[in-house]
């Protein structure tokens, strides 16, 4: 452990992390789960061993805008999805992020820098998307 830097070792599954769960704590993953909200059925999912779900959005999310590339994406997340850098990656990708906010907030301020620029701005490729969305 010393010599990789990592700080916990499971020696049954080595990529499972200890997460605090409603029992206490185990050795487990972390699931990301995309539910259609036509059909409740699941579309995509990733596993992590991230311990939260900050920042995982955009990742999460990236399956389902590949197979609609040409149409803009929209998403529903609980407080734990609350990272404004994951939801300016969502943006530039086409994906809309709508994020409950924590408690005592009213909503996010994302501050992007703006650049003239001339886009199709009906477009919902993600080089396109870019464009309008440039990070400093």
């Amino acid at each position: 452990m010393e010599e990789t830097g990592v700080s916990q070792l499971s020696i049954t599954d080595a990529d499972a992390k200890l997460m605090k769960n409603k029992n206490g704590f185990g050795v487990a993953y972390n699931p990301q789960t995309v539910v259609d909200s036509k059909t409740h059925l699941i579309r995509d999912f990733q596993m992590t061993n991230q311990v939260t779900d900050h920042g995982l959005l955009e990742s999460t999310m990236k399956g389902i805008k590949a197979a609609e590339p040409e149409t803009i994406v929209e998403v529903v997340a609980d407080k734990g999805y609350e990272d404004t850098d994951d939801m300016v990656r969502c943006l530039e990708n086409g994906i809309i992020p709508h994020v409950i906010t924590g408690d005592g907030k009213d909503g996010y301020e994302i501050e992007i820098p703006y650049e003239d620029s001339e886009v199709d701005t009906t477009s919902a490729e993600p080089e396109d998307l870019k464009k309008h969305c440039i990070q400093e």
